[in-house]
């Protein structure tokens, strides 16, 4: 067991054990019992890619749609996924830390609908956190900030946003401030949640000038707590009824500690 494998499972349930060993039309239906990470930005309404309609055309498909697979077949895609292992790699150099890769798939325990794949975790300042894996294209390079990449010693701040501003432009102001893609930002906090994390970090790679930046994400409880309504609302809703899947009381909500709401932690 991996030593970020503990910590993980005081949050999460394992949802497939070796994930990594599916085949793609396997892990594709898989992933669709649940909300992934990658699928919050859709909910929150901050990716540019996928409307709302397509995740529920692809929750209710099965196997490799066609979709799926033209996806796949990408060059930045298929790049990506083989440069993963470098990119954690070069992170562990440029944190400085062993940074472990989880093999299995979890489930959220106290928001079962929700689930997460961490590409690396790494332990800083005691606490266990997620490391997210990217390749970015020169096309992609718009969506980030270079001047806001983080370098050791380096103390970042959450943004000064009101609690009750709407998901999507909370997401536009906090990307800009920490200089990464809004729906990346929304990718991260969930697996934050996942791993009870108060900070992450997006290692990516930028294919422009072939050089990693680090960037790291202060834990944004208010959006989360956005995404756990909006989640379960589209869960229950939209997929689990016409699935025959497990539908989820609006008082689960009301598990979510509100002193993590008002506290703010400085690492």
């Amino acid at each position: 067991m991996f030593a970020c494998e503990e910590e993980i499972l005081k949050h999460c349930t394992v949802d497939m054990k070796n994930a990594y060993r599916l085949s793609e039309a396997q892990f594709a239906d898989i992933r669709r019992n649940g909300i992934g990470a990658s699928d919050s930005s859709v909910i929150l309404g901050t990716n540019p890619w996928a409307k709302i309609e397509e995740l529920i055309e692809d929750k209710l498909a099965k196997g490799q749609t066609l979709k799926n697979m033209e996806i796949a077949e990408k060059p930045n895609v298929r790049k990506g996924k083989d440069l993963e292992p470098l990119i954690l790699m070069k992170a562990e150099t440029a944190l400085q830390l062993q940074v472990e890769k989880p093999l299995d798939m979890y489930r959220i325990a106290m928001y079962p609908w929700l689930t997460v794949n961490f590409d690396g975790i790494a332990k800083m300042h005691g606490k266990f956190i997620p490391i997210e894996a990217k390749m970015v294209s020169p096309y992609g390079e718009k969506g980030w900030d270079w001047t806001k990449s983080w370098s050791p010693g380096m103390m970042v701040k959450p943004p000064a946003i009101p609690h009750d501003m709407q998901a999507d432009k909370r997401c536009e102001i906090a990307s800009k401030h920490y200089g990464i893609p809004a729906y990346y930002y929304c990718q991260l906090q969930q697996q934050m949640l996942g791993l009870g994390s108060p900070f992450g970090f997006m290692a990516a790679l930028h294919d422009k000038d072939w050089t990693l930046r680090m960037y790291m994400v202060m834990r944004d409880n208010y959006l989360l707590l956005d995404l756990i309504r909006k989640s379960r609302t589209f869960w229950n809703t939209t997929i689990a009824p016409k699935k025959g899947l497990t539908i989820y009381p609006d008082t689960i909500e009301m598990q979510v500690p509100k002193l993590e709401l008002a506290r703010d932690e400085e690492y």
